[in-house]
């Protein structure tokens, strides 16, 4: 699952780079960053794998979301930086950030209900 949402995010990138879909398709920044949630939060889980066997759900939501909220607001952070040193078109705005660290942390939550679900079905011994 983890590949596939990398690979989503790399090539819905790279396209929307290639066509310019950021400047043309209203929104499609968003479903990018969806995705980054998405692998954002499977690769913490694959990281993580043997504390999540063992950690309660609350615990697994709490630590995924956190850490993926961190990447997400890293990224628009660099975002800024990129565009302070490189200049160009505004790549990034406070609205436009905002929105799109909701749309990492809707993918981040999307992402651990799947691990959870996952986490339930193989290893029920040893939910809390």
């Amino acid at each position: 699952m983890a590949l596939g949402a990398i690979s989503a995010v790399l090539l819905g990138h790279l396209l929307a780079y290639r066509f310019y879909w950021y400047a043309t398709i209203y929104g499609f920044d968003k479903v990018v960053h969806l995705f980054g949630g998405i692998a954002t939060a499977y690769i913490l889980a694959a990281l993580w794998s043997n504390y999540i066997e063992h950690a309660t759900t609350h615990s697994v939501w709490k630590r995924l979301l956190l850490l993926s909220f961190i990447v997400g607001v890293g990224w628009e952070c660099f975002e800024y930086v990129i565009q302070f040193f490189v200049g160009g078109p505004t790549i990034a705005t406070p609205i436009d950030s905002v929105g799109d660290v909701v749309f990492d942390m809707l993918g981040a939550s999307i992402a651990t209900f799947f691990v959870l679900l996952i986490k339930k079905r193989y290893n029920t011994s040893n939910e809390r």
